[in-house]
């Protein structure tokens, strides 16, 4: 699993940006009323996962909250594991092995606790391999394809790109996600195809 940021820009298309100097007025050529400057759009964290056989929901953070370990667990753990896994795998849900990063959030002792509570397998922080996009599929594949999907889409509130998210988030082929698992170092594919499920990224 991960999670990833979403630009709340609303627009979807590429901005015309007008830069005028001394020059252009001198020469006669007539000089562009003067246009605001360009500001960074506001931003909405996200969470999924997917795994051999499927993803996850689309999850939303709620906006302006700090991703704490309560918050990670109660909106994305929670659901993921009492949903999410159940649906994918079934019988063996209990099999699956959560894959993470070492975010302060995931590590922290009441989320570790929260795990082994429920006995749900995970990778450690100290098994985490290498931090690489090799070994992070959320974040070389998922994040990265949603994008581009996105700016396919119109929507003109937060509420309608969240819900355009979860659609395209939705509709990625299973044999997408299956190839992109593919990809992946022979040693933590043999993890994966065992039953490891990716999880989302902050």
């Amino acid at each position: 699993m991960d999670e990833a940021m979403l630009p709340l820009d609303f627009k979807n298309v590429k901005t015309d940006f007008v830069y005028v100097t001394e020059k252009n007025g001198e020469d006669g050529r007539v000089i562009p009323t003067a246009v605001k400057s360009p500001s960074f759009p506001a931003q909405r964290m996200f969470a999924a996962g997917y795994s051999y056989r499927g993803p996850t929901r689309f999850y939303a953070v709620p906006g302006k909250a700090k991703v704490n370990a309560d918050l990670f667990i109660k909106k994305i753990l929670k659901p993921m594991f009492d949903i999410d896994v159940p649906k994918l795998y079934g019988a063996d849900a209990w099999k699956v092995i959560l894959h993470m990063d070492s975010a302060p959030a995931h590590t922290a002792k009441r989320v570790v606790t929260w795990l082994k509570s429920r006995r749900t397998k995970s990778i450690t922080k100290e098994e985490w391999l290498a931090n690489s996009p090799d070994v992070s599929p959320m974040g070389f594949f998922a994040n990265g394809y949603l994008k581009q999907r996105l700016a396919q889409r119109n929507y003109t509130t937060e509420k309608g790109m969240i819900r355009a998210a979860q659609e395209e988030y939705k509709k990625i082929p299973l044999e997408i996600f299956q190839k992109s698992l593919d990809s992946w170092p022979a040693r933590v594919l043999a993890i994966h195809k065992a039953k490891a499920f990716q999880a989302p990224n902050y």
